[in-house]
C-alpha cells in the first residue's frame, strides 16, 4: 500500500534550497508560495522552448542541463495527474532516487511542511456549491440526474466552510469550486471575491470546474480575471449538442483574458455505483488497499464537515447511500495544531474505520472499465 506519511528520507530535514521540476500550470501556480519558505535555485523543464528563460531570477533548464551543472539539492516535482509518473521514471533512470533525491509535490507537502514547520499544506481540495446542472449524464460522478433533492448551497455557509478550511490550514495547492454546473449558482461572484480578498494567498491554483453550457456575465468574468480564476471546462460536445454555446462561452473568456483549458471527455470510468451492483470486498484490510490504491484526491467541504470522497458525498447527497460518522470530519472547534493534526490524518487517509465506507461499493480510480463521457438519460444511447 505504502506509507501515508514520512516517506522522506532523515536529510530533508532543515531543508534551505530546492529545485522545482516542473513548470507548466501546477507549478506556475504554486511556485509563489514555495519561494516565499526557500530558495529555488533551479526551474527543470523539459520543453525545450522555456530552456534559457527564467522565473523571478530563477533559470529554467532541461534535466539533462541541470545533470550537467553536478548539482545536488533535492527536487520537488511540482506536476498533475499521471505526469509524475513519467518524471518520476525519468529521474529513475538517471539516477535519482524517489524520496531520497526527489518526491512528488503531494509528498513533499504531507511530509515536509508538517514535520519541519507544523504548516498543514495539502494538494486538492473541491468546494460544491451547487448539486444543479445543465446536464444529465447517466454516469456523472457526482450523480446529479439521480438526486431528487436538488440544491443550491448557501452562500453564507460555504463562506463559513472557506473560513473553517483556512483556519486550519495553511495552503491549498488546488482550490476546486464545482458542482453540478457552478455558473447556475447565483452567489458565484461574491464567493470568488470572498476567496480572492481574504485567501488568495494560500491558494496556489484558484479553479471553477463548468462544462461550458452556459453564458457569463461580464461582471463575473471580470472577478475570475482579477483573482487569477482558471476555468476547466469538461467538453461533452462529442456527445451533446452544444457547440455553438461553448464556442461563445469560450470567445467571452478569451475577450477578458481569463485563463482556461479545455478537456473533451468522450470516455470516463465506470465506478460501478448506481449502474451496477459492486461489492469491493468485506475484510476490512483488503478496503483500505483498495481506498488507498484509488487515492481519489477529491477530499471535499461541505456544511462544516471534510469528506474523504466527493463521490461518496455525492452518493449520500442523491440519498442512495448514508455514509458513517466515520467518513466525515468536523470542522468546527478544530482550530489549532491538534485540529490540523486531526485534518492533515483525515485528508491523507488515516481514517478512524480505516476506509471509507462507500469503497466498498465504487470501483475508484484505478479501475480499467470506461463508458462513454457524457452520455444524456434519453438519449437512447448506451
Amino acid at each position: 500500500m505504502g506509507k501515508i506519511f514520512d516517506s522522506l528520507t532523515e536529510d530533508w530535514k532543515d531543508l534551505h534550497k530546492i529545485v522545482i521540476f516542473g513548470f507548466g500550470k501546477m507549478g506556475r501556480g504554486n511556485i509563489d508560495a514555495l519561494m516565499s519558505r526557500f530558495q529555488i535555485v533551479k526551474i527543470i523543464d523539459n520543453n525545450p522552448e522555456l530552456e534559457g528563460q527564467s522565473y523571478k531570477g530563477i533559470n529554467i533548464v532541461t534535466l539533462l542541463t541541470y545533470e550537467s551543472l553536478h548539482m545536488k539539492e533535492k527536487i520537488v516535482v511540482v506536476t498533475s495527474g499521471n505526469r509524475y509518473n513519467s518524471i518520476s521514471a525519468e529521474l529513475k533512470e538517471a539516477g535519482y532516487r524517489e524520496y531520497d533525491d526527489f518526491c512528488d509535490f503531494a509528498t513533499f507537502c504531507n511530509d515536509f511542511f508538517w514535520n519541519d514547520r507544523k504548516e498543514l499544506f495539502i494538494g486538492r481540495l473541491t468546494f460544491n456549491i451547487t448539486t444543479y446542472c445543465t446536464l444529465n449524464c447517466k454516469h456523472c460522478t457526482m450523480l446529479t440526474p439521480y438526486n431528487k433533492n436538488k440544491k443550491h448551497f448557501d452562500i453564507e455557509q460555504i463562506k463559513k466552510d472557506v473560513k473553517s478550511t483556512f483556519s486550519i490550514v495553511d495552503y491549498v495547492s488546488n482550490f476546486l469550486i464545482l458542482g453540478g454546473e457552478p455558473f447556475l449558482h447565483k452567489d458565484l461572484k461574491e464567493l470568488i471575491i470572498f476567496i480572492g480578498i481574504h485567501y488568495r494567498n494560500k491558494i496556489g491554483n484558484l479553479q471553477i470546474i463548468t462544462n461550458g453550457t452556459l453564458r457569463v456575465p461580464y461582471d463575473l468574468i471580470e472577478v475570475l480575471k482579477q483573482y487569477n480564476v482558471e476555468v476547466r471546462i469538461s467538453d461533452y460536445t462529442g456527445r451533446v449538442d452544444y457547440d455553438e454555446q461553448l464556442r461563445v462561452f469560450c470567445a467571452d473568456l478569451d475577450l477578458h483574458g481569463v485563463e482556461y483549458v479545455s478537456y473533451s471527455h468522450d470516455e470516463w470510468l465506470d465506478m460501478g455505483f448506481p449502474n451496477g451492483k459492486v461489492n469491493m470486498g468485506d475484510d476490512a484490510e483488503e478496503l483500505r488497499r483498495h481506498m488507498l490504491k484509488c487515492n481519489p484526491n477529491c477530499q471535499n467541504v461541505s456544511e462544516g464537515k471534510l469528506y474523504y470522497c466527493a463521490q461518496g458525498w455525492a452518493a449520500e447527497q442523491s440519498g442512495l447511500f448514508s455514509l458513517q460518522p466515520t467518513d466525515y470530519l468536523e470542522l468546527e472547534d478544530n482550530s489549532g495544531e491538534s485540529g490540523k493534526e486531526k485534518f492533515r490524518k483525515f485528508y491523507f487517509g488515516d481514517l478512524e474505520n480505516d476506509y471509507f465506507s462507500f469503497c466498498k461499493v465504487c470501483r475508484g480510480w484505478d479501475t480499467d472499465i470506461v463508458v462513454p463521457g457524457g452520455i444524456q438519460f434519453g438519449s437512447g444511447i448506451d
